[in-house]
């Protein structure tokens, strides 16, 4: 999806791959991932960001956690 996204679909600005890790462009990561964020705020996002592994874009799910894994329950209140 990254690799060959529709016409007139953002991408994400990832950088090639260095020692193996991923890096967002910081020039660009307030426009991509914080624009309802304060500048000041949006530019530490953008230079505290944490690599993650080029691996994880050809990594396969073969079962959803969602199926197996238990998960809190949210019950509200009835009105009336």
């Amino acid at each position: 999806m990254i690799a060959n996204p529709p016409p007139g679909a953002s991408v994400p600005p990832i950088l090639p791959p260095r020692d193996g890790y991923l890096f967002l462009d910081k020039s660009k990561f307030a426009g991509s991932f914080a624009a309802d964020v304060d500048p000041k705020s949006a530019a530490f996002m953008a230079v505290s960001q944490v690599p993650w592994g080029a691996e994880a874009l050809g990594g396969q799910i073969t079962e959803p956690a969602w199926k197996t894994k238990p998960s809190g329950t949210c019950s509200l209140p009835t009105i009336g």
